[in-house]
């Protein structure tokens, strides 16, 4: 997995078909909705097949994926070698918020994680 959020669009990429839709909900909803999707498979791979699974695993249309397949001269890491969906990128170019995810993130390295336990943080004990 990759996260990126202190410059540029926030992306979260994953070859787990579960990560990357609790990814896609949250920046859905945190986001206005404008996300954008990228698809990343190697040579050799049914990239058809990996876009029917990832439209209906995201209910999403197909025409918001966009493909890119991994160049020959880059080694193909290991994670896109054994997907079998290949590697979905889910990416927001929202100012907003990137700007809230950042603060968050700061106010964690100089306060630390609250002392709340996960059920009551996340609200998972109802």
């Amino acid at each position: 997995e990759h996260t990126a959020s202190d410059v540029g669009p926030i992306e979260i990429r994953s070859a787990d078909p579960d990560v990357v839709a609790l990814a896609a909900h949250w920046l859905r909803r945190l986001s206005n909705g404008r996300v954008d999707y990228r698809l990343q498979f190697d040579e050799g791979q049914d990239v058809v097949e990996m876009v029917r699974f990832w439209t209906v695993r995201l209910g999403i249309g197909h025409d918001r994926i966009r493909l890119q397949r991994w160049f020959r001269s880059r080694p193909v890491p290991a994670p896109a070698r054994n997907a079998e969906h290949g590697v979905m990128t889910v990416r927001s170019s929202n100012a907003d918020l990137r700007i809230r995810l950042h603060g968050w993130m700061q106010r964690i390295r100089e306060e630390g994680f609250p002392e709340t336990a996960q059920e009551e943080l996340f609200d998972l004990a109802g």
